[in-house]
């Protein structure tokens, strides 16, 4: 009887004995009175096994009751609620378990109680934050929206349980494209009056995943404050290049005229005075040329989307830049402004020669998305960019090319921007770049 515990053991044996001598009596009773020896030891041994039996169950009755709770306890844990406490009795076997039960008990409770207190300082902070926070379940249901994100898409309302779809046809056709587009981006988003200026937002999108099910965090952020400050850093950079360009040819140009003069003098010197004067004539011509590339970037006009076919379009530029087709071309014509989608597809085809790939390896890639939305991709085998350069490498005046103006894939980026579309550059499996030109639904279909 090991099995049943050293106390429960004791309480047994007493009472089983109690038993015992209880069926003695019994036996000793029935004999002293006219009645068979057989029938009196049956009767005395069915007596006695129903009083061992009710022994054994009378002292195992506070285990069993302890086990009980024991399981109540635990089927309440399934439901998180770790309140309930087993009572125990250090004369009980299940002493141990049921302290055990009570430790492990407060160690939930504690640790539900910190994670608790851990929600809600998140909460706290993602609910003062300035930017606007979204978790969506693979559905596009939201699940989580801060005040922010109620003050962007919902006029101040809660969001959760809503679908994407439902409150981003109320937005901004750009801010309505990046949220829906699923990758990150940037979005200008035009003045409405004086007290709507233009506004700059941001769009982030990252997968987590809560439990086994994966959602998907947006976190949209008006950078219009740091967008000026950094368009002043490249005004103040611009004003730096073009007065370091300006002296780099104005000073040999002051230097060639004066020669030139000097040599006139001299009749027999007619043929230098043409060579000195040939030479300032290049000088200015790389002066033009070098201020003719600013001025084409700030005067980028609005563009004329009409729709255009792409085969027609595909090899006009061709003509122009050498390169491959990947795929074959839509049927469906795209609706764009033609010269200025052309400008933008050869900075980047120009971009891609130069980066060390092959020309055989350069490729021209128009797809159109189940959305709507046309990727024109120019795909090549060169050294490829960082991620940092990436980012870098679409802003006015960043370069890495000796003698370049950084003014190319920035050129590019405007006309998109200005068709409500993006420019992503992005690794290609394999090494090289992807430079991929977005036009969005209301644009491309």
């Amino acid at each position: 009887m090991k099995f049943l515990g050293r106390h429960t053991t004791r309480r047994v044996t007493l009472w089983a004995g109690a038993a015992l001598l209880a069926t003695i009596g019994l036996m000793a009773a029935l004999l002293s009175i006219p009645i068979s020896l057989q029938a009196a030891s049956g009767l005395s041994a069915l007596t006695g096994l129903l009083l061992v039996w009710g022994a054994v169950v009378y002292a195992r009755r506070p285990v069993d009751r302890r086990l009980a709770a024991l399981a109540d306890g635990i089927r309440s844990y399934e439901e998180n609620d770790y309140s309930i406490r087993v009572t125990t009795n250090t004369r009980d076997d299940v002493h141990e378990l049921a302290a055990l039960f009570n430790r492990l008990g407060d160690a939930l409770r504690s640790g539900k109680h910190r994670v608790h207190q851990r929600e809600l300082l998140l909460d706290t902070i993602l609910q003062s934050a300035p930017m606007g926070v979204l978790l969506l379940t693979p559905d596009g249901r939201v699940t989580y929206a801060n005040r922010a994100a109620w003050g962007l898409f919902g006029g101040g309302a809660r969001l959760e349980g809503r679908q994407l779809q439902e409150f981003a046809h109320n937005l901004a056709p750009r801010l309505r494209a990046a949220l829906l587009s699923g990758t990150d981006g940037v979005v200008r988003l035009p003045a409405v009056d004086e007290e709507h200026p233009e506004e700059t937002i941001k769009v982030a999108r990252r997968v987590v995943h809560l439990g086994d099910q994966p959602q998907t965090l947006v976190i949209v952020e008006r950078i219009t404050a740091d967008v000026l400050r950094q368009e002043i850093q490249v005004w103040k950079k611009v004003i730096r290049l073009m007065t370091h360009e300006l002296n780099n040819s104005l000073a040999p140009v002051s230097s060639l005229l004066h020669s030139a003069r000097v040599v006139s003098s001299r009749p027999e010197s007619a043929e230098k005075v043409q060579e000195l004067l040939e030479r300032v004539g290049q000088r200015v011509q790389t002066l033009a040329e070098f201020l003719d590339g600013y001025a084409r970037f700030a005067r980028l006009p609005a563009p004329v989307v009409r729709a255009v076919e792409w085969a027609p379009f595909i090899d006009g530029l061709r003509s122009l830049m050498p390169f491959q087709l990947d795929r074959s071309l839509p049927s469906l014509p795209g609706h764009f402004d033609s010269a200025q989608l052309e400008q933008a597809l050869i900075n980047l085809l120009k971009n891609a020669s130069e980066s060390g790939s092959a020309p055989g390896e350069i490729f021209v890639r128009v797809e159109t998305e189940p959305a709507g939305s046309t990727l024109v991709s120019v795909l090549d085998r060169g050294c490829g960019m960082d991620e940092e350069t990436r980012q870098l490498a679409i802003q006015p005046f960043y370069t890495r090319k000796p003698g370049g103006s950084g003014l190319g894939l920035a050129l590019s980026r405007e006309i998109l921007e200005a068709h409500g579309g993006r420019l992503l550059l992005e690794p290609r499996a394999g090494g090289g770049t992807a430079a991929v030109c977005v036009l969005p639904p209301e644009l491309s279909a």
